[in-house]
């Protein structure tokens, strides 16, 4: 009975194993591409960036973005170092000027694994006040 029940679990554990790493593998793969449909990158921003939309889009950062992207978007957030996919630094210039508004619209509301999507948590509005404070962030 007793060899029995090493053989389950030795057998458990090499399909947890299997499992695990074809698992990471699927992620690995998923992460490396965040298409965004082309509708998406044409979207504009129907919220004019202003003092009190930045504020806003501030307020919903600090309590959904900066513990992975860090107080100034830098992506040093005190959660950076227990994720294996490294939060983006949103600050760069190249960032600032290849990314449309809708890009970063649409990626703040589907979200990529560890990133959580934001759709049905925040409304469109405070997802375009966030642009308006993520591109504040960049002209730093």
């Amino acid at each position: 009975m007793k060899a029995i029940v090493e053989k389950i679990s030795i057998l458990g554990f090499l399909v947890l194993v299997s499992s695990t790493v074809a698992l990471e593998a699927d992620l690995t793969v998923w992460q490396a591409t965040w298409d965004v449909p082309e509708e998406a990158q044409l979207e504009e921003n129907p919220l004019e960036s202003t003092p009190e939309t930045v504020e806003s889009g501030g307020l919903i950062y600090k309590k959904r973005c900066q513990l992975c992207h860090g107080a100034e978007g830098k992506g040093d957030g005190p959660m950076a170092a227990r994720i294996r996919e490294k939060p983006s630094d949103l600050t760069p210039a190249d960032v600032r000027d290849r990314m449309t508004d809708g890009e970063i619209f649409y990626k703040i509301s589907v979200g990529k694994p560890p990133m959580p999507s934001m759709e049905g948590t925040l409304t469109e509005d405070e997802i375009w006040t966030l642009v308006n404070y993520v591109r504040s962030l960049q002209e730093n």
